[in-house]
């Protein structure tokens, strides 16, 4: 399902002369009983629906980041193909992040992450 209707990501935010990088997965689909289905399996809340326009379907997106992905993509990464090296990436920064915020890393982060992203855009 990830590699077909999901997306592995990392979004990027500027905010005060800083750049910031999150990792997300998402998964967006017509069909809102799976995606309900999946945020209960998954245990995510953040579930968003768009507005149909023109000739496209009203589609709902699960989405999960930091602390929901670092619980989550262990679980998925053995059954994914097509996105298996973009979630090992991001997982990998998920757990850098956790390191950051714990005072564990104290290494060069900004080397770090840049090579973790050069790689998720292979």
């Amino acid at each position: 399902l990830i590699d077909g209707d999901g997306s592995i990501h990392i979004e990027t935010l500027k905010k005060n002369n800083s750049t910031y990088y999150r990792p997300a997965l998402s998964i967006n689909m017509a069909h809102n009983n799976t995606i309900s289905y999946l945020s209960i399996k998954l245990q995510l809340s953040q579930i968003n629906s768009n507005r149909p326009h023109g000739n496209k379907r009203k589609t709902t997106r699960v989405r999960a980041l930091y602390n929901n992905l670092s619980r989550i993509l262990p679980d998925i990464i053995p059954y994914l193909i097509l996105k298996k090296r973009k979630a090992e990436v991001a997982l990998e920064i998920c757990k850098l992040r956790e390191s950051l915020l714990s005072g564990e890393h104290s290494g060069p982060k900004i080397n770090t992450i840049k090579l973790l992203l050069e790689s998720f855009n292979m």
